[in-house]
């Protein structure tokens, strides 16, 4: 079962690289950035590569995507919390420069 788990996904990952502007390797850099975070809010694999490979369509750019995907996970579960002092935040109950 796991070897046909990963087969499964790595037909996912070829299918968007053929399809879509983007490489599998990004797409896999961008899943390891945001996938835990959009996974404990709620999303499949599927709708996690969905989003970041369609936003990445239009801003050319995996990176920025992910990471604001996952941001934005964060936020709305209220793990992250913008400080009105410059360019801190909140983090749990850490705060980080």
């Amino acid at each position: 079962k796991d070897a046909e788990t990963i087969v499964k996904t790595v037909d996912k990952f070829d299918k968007l690289n053929n399809t879509m502007s983007v490489t599998a390797s990004q797409l896999g850099e961008g899943s390891k950035r945001a996938a835990a975070v959009l996974a404990s809010a709620g999303n499949s694999l599927d709708q996690t590569l969905a989003m970041i490979s369609g936003a990445s369509e239009i801003t050319q750019d995996v990176d920025k995507t992910s990471n604001a995907f996952r941001t934005l996970a964060l936020r709305i579960q209220g793990k992250i919390m913008p400080l009105l002092c410059g360019n801190t935040f909140a983090v749990g109950a850490v705060i980080v420069p």
